[in-house]
């Protein structure tokens, strides 16, 4: 199995409630697992309008019956563009990120650093969400990281700026620190290739990476129709134009190789008892050492016996069975 391979596993639970079943062929070199789990600590007007979006709901389905990506462009002609007014009132801190918000005991960036990570990384053993080591595929410049998080950073593909100028700017802080948490707008690069992108959009930074464009366009379309951002006219001909690198028979992925990455949407439910191993993996929080815990475990009465898997307790227990793939 390839770096990127696990890579893309890891990281597609975190897209809420989204399910793919991701096949890549990659150039890079297999990599042996590393035993744990967890995530890294990290540092880091008018009348607001209270919204709310339930984190845990599905992502608006990115195929149809004419085709992959289809979904997706049609979704960039149900974005409302109107262009940007100059910046104002924008500070960082009006938006709190790196919270846990989804109850995990981890803050939203140590939850995406162990989801995207390639396979198990080394944790503290006193704090199980920091992460020592592990490795990282940036999908923007095609670097793979090994070493410490410190490292690399955890992008908001749609910057926390941009959403601002976007619409943000009228949304109250509940609304802005969900948002600035929500793993579908996150991507673990390297520092550089953050820095280079700052707080721009697709109309005026791209990934320097070709490869990557399809699946930055997709998560930039994805995200600003569930949060109804708006896009300026540049923008979306921008995406349009990135979206044109999704093949016929692909559908981007987190961190797509240096060769080809594809994934289809998953439909059907996941067998305890009779899953394979990838089966086993569309599961959140199940990895391939969690997904061989499971076989060796069978046979499984219910999904309430996944407690018995190592590092399954009841919050993720809960989190896999609001996903809904496990077969009844």
């Amino acid at each position: 199995m390839t770096a990127t391979s696990r890579l893309v596993r890891q990281w597609r639970w975190w897209l809420a409630s989204a399910v793919v079943v991701v096949a890549v062929s990659a150039g890079l070199a297999s990599m042996s697992d590393r035993v744990g789990s967890g995530g890294e600590a990290a540092a880091t007007s008018s009348s607001p309008v209270t919204t709310s979006i339930s984190t845990t709901s599905t992502l608006v389905e990115t195929t149809t019956s004419d085709g992959p990506g289809v979904g997706v462009l049609a979704l960039i002609d149900r974005l409302r563009v109107a262009q940007e007014p100059p910046r104002r009132g924008y500070e960082r801190r009006l938006f709190p990120h790196w919270h846990d918000v989804n109850g995990t005991g981890c803050t939203a960036r140590q939850d995406v650093l162990a989801a995207q990570a390639i396979g198990f990384v080394q944790v503290d053993l006193v704090n199980p969400c920091f992460i020592v080591e592990g490795d990282w595929y940036s999908v923007y410049d095609g670097v793979l990281h090994r070493g410490a998080p410190g490292d690399v950073d955890v992008d908001h593909v749609v910057a926390l700026a941009e959403a601002w100028d976007s619409g943000a700017w009228a949304w109250d802080q509940p609304m802005r620190r969900q948002f600035a948490n929500d793993p579908i707008n996150l991507l673990v690069v390297t520092a550089s290739s953050n820095r280079t992108k700052g707080d721009r959009d697709v109309g005026e930074w791209r990934p320097p990476r070709r490869e990557a464009w399809c699946l930055t366009a997709t998560i930039t379309v994805q995200v600003k129709f569930r949060y109804e951002l708006s896009v300026d006219a540049a923008e979306a001909q921008a995406l349009r134009a990135m979206l044109a690198t999704c093949s016929d028979t692909t559908m981007p992925t987190p961190a797509a190789s240096a060769a080809t990455s594809s994934t289809v949407v998953a439909t059907t439910c996941v067998d305890l008892n009779t899953a394979s191993l990838d089966e086993l993996q569309r599961l959140r929080h199940i990895g391939e050492g969690r997904a061989r815990q499971i076989v060796d475990l069978g046979p499984l009465s219910s999904v309430n016996d996944l407690v018995r898997v190592r590092g399954i307790a009841t919050g993720r227990l809960a989190d896999i069975v609001a996903q809904g793939l496990v077969c009844p």
